[in-house]
C-alpha cells in the first residue's frame, strides 16, 4: 500500500519539478536579455563612478521641490527633508495621492472607464496576470505618492502605469459587460445583445474623441516647444561660434536636437551656482527662457547684474522671451 501511494504521488512531483525548472529557465532568459542590453551601461558607470548605478536616484526621496531635481551640489538627505517640517511633508504626500489618482482616472481610464475597470479587476482577480496587475498598480501608486513624491506626480506614475493599460482596458470591457448584464436582469424587454453592441461601440468612439481632443489641444504647444532654440542656434552660427561650444540651457536634449551643439542644464540655484557649473563643465554661454529656475528670475528679467555674465542677445517674443549671456572668466 505504501509503495502504491508513492507511485501515485510521483507524477505530481515530477510535474512540479518540471514547472519549477521551466520557470527558472524563463527567468534566466529574461535576466540574460536584461544584462545584454544594460551590461554596457553598467560597465560604463563602473569605469566613471565606480558603481553600476548612480546613487543620485535615491536622493529624489528627499526632494522638497521638483526643481531641486536640477540643483547643484545641494544636500538632499533625510535630515534636510525632516527640517522641511511634517506639515509640508504631509501636504506633499496628500497632494501626490490625489494628483496620481486623477492621472489614473483621466489618463489611464479616460474618466468613464474607471468604474468598469474596477469591477472587471475584481471579477478577474482569480487570474494570476490580473492579480499581479492589481498588486503592481497598488505598489506604483504608493511608491510614486509616498516615496518618490515629486517625480511621481510629475510623470513617474503615469509612465510606470503604461504597463497596466492592456489589463485596465480588458478589465474595463469585462466590467462593462457585467454592468450591462446586471441592468438587463432588472429591466424587462431589454435586448442584451443590442445594448452590449451600443455600449461597446460608444466606449470606443468616446475614447477616440477624447484622445483627439487632448491631442489637438496639445499640438500647438508641442509644435512651438523650444522654437527659440532654433533662433539661438542660427545666431550662434552667424557669430561663427565654434560647434563644440557648450551652452547652459533649460532643456539640453532639446537644444542639441535643434542646434547640434553640446549643452548642460541650468542649475536650480543662484548666479553663484551657475558660475560653478559653467567653470566645471566649460560652458561659455547661459540661455534663460520662460522655464528658468526661480532663483534666476531677477537675472532673467534684467534686474540683477553679475560681473561674469554679459547679455549678448535678447529674443523678445512675449512670454517666450529668451536672454543669452556670455560667461566670462
Amino acid at each position: 500500500m505504501s509503495a502504491l501511494a508513492t507511485n501515485e504521488r510521483s507524477p505530481a512531483t515530477h510535474n512540479t519539478g518540471h514547472i519549477f525548472h521551466l520557470v527558472i529557465f524563463r527567468w534566466s532568459l529574461i535576466t540574460l536579455g536584461y544584462l545584454l542590453v544594460m551590461g554596457p551601461w553598467f560597465l560604463r558607470n563602473l569605469s566613471v563612478m565606480g558603481t553600476p548605478l548612480s546613487s543620485a536616484g535615491t536622493k529624489t526621496l528627499w526632494l522638497t521641490n521638483y526643481d531641486d531635481f536640477f540643483c547643484y551640489d545641494c544636500d538632499l538627505s533625510l535630515g534636510t527633508y525632516l527640517d522641511w517640517g511634517w506639515g509640508n511633508i504631509m501636504h506633499s504626500k496628500l497632494f501626490a495621492l490625489w494628483t496620481n489618482f486623477q492621472r489614473l482616472l483621466a489618463e489611464n481610464c479616460l474618466v468613464f472607464l474607471l468604474p468598469f475597470a474596477l469591477v472587471g479587476l475584481h471579477r478577474l482577480r482569480s487570474h494570476l496576470s490580473f492579480t499581479l496587475s492589481i498588486v503592481y498598480l497598488g505598489l506604483i501608486y504608493l511608491a510614486h505618492s509616498l516615496a518618490f513624491t515629486y517625480p511621481g506626480w510629475r510623470g513617474g506614475f503615469f509612465h510606470s502605469s503604461g504597463a497596466l493599460l492592456p489589463f485596465l482596458y480588458v478589465a474595463g470591457m469585462d466590467g462593462l459587460d457585467a454592468a450591462t448584464r446586471w441592468i438587463a436582469r432588472r429591466r424587462k424587454g431589454w435586448n442584451l445583445r443590442q445594448a452590449w453592441t451600443v455600449f461597446t461601440a460608444s466606449s470606443v468612439v468616446v475614447a477616440i474623441l477624447l484622445s483627439i481632443y487632448v491631442s489637438l489641444n496639445k499640438l500647438p504647444a508641442w509644435r512651438n516647444a523650444d522654437q527659440v532654440y532654433r533662433q539661438v542656434g542660427m545666431w550662434l552660427e552667424q557669430q561663427h561660434v565654434p560647434d563644440h561650444t557648450t551652452i547652459m540651457v533649460g532643456n539640453p536634449p532639446g537644444f542639441w536636437y535643434h542646434t547640434r551643439k553640446p549643452a548642460v542644464v541650468v542649475p536650480n540655484g543662484d548666479t553663484g551656482d551657475v558660475l560653478r557649473v559653467a567653470d566645471r563643465y566649460g560652458a561659455e554661454y547661459l540661455l534663460l527662457d520662460r522655464n528658468h529656475p526661480a532663483p534666476l528670475s531677477a537675472l532673467y528679467a534684467g534686474d540683477e547684474r553679475c560681473a561674469r555674465l554679459t547679455i549678448v542677445k535678447t529674443w523678445d517674443q512675449g512670454d517666450r522671451r529668451a536672454v543669452l549671456y556670455a560667461v566670462t572668466e
